[in-house]
């Protein structure tokens, strides 16, 4: 199985994407979301997708994130100063 991260901020972009593969049953994966009580991380985790806080600003948070990844999407604010 695949392990894939998903780093999402409003679930726009990537929330499609994973609920496309997690249908599919060939991947695992996490959610990275900076908020994760959102109403959008609560439907992944009702679904069994593993939803987890994070802050791309915190160089830990990203490297325990990537660890066993095989494949990362991550979106980011280009104009965030802070990353």
């Amino acid at each position: 199985m695949i392990f894939f991260d998903f780093f999402l901020k409003s679930g726009a972009q990537g929330g499609s994407i994973v609920n496309l593969l997690h249908d599919t049953g060939r991947y695992r994966i996490w959610a990275l979301t900076c908020n994760v009580t959102s109403e959008k991380a609560k439907a992944l985790t009702n679904k069994g997708i593993e939803v987890f806080k994070y802050d791309l600003s915190v160089k830990k948070d990203v490297e325990n994130a990537l660890k066993d990844a095989d494949i990362a999407f991550i979106v980011t604010n280009f104009w965030d100063e802070v990353i």
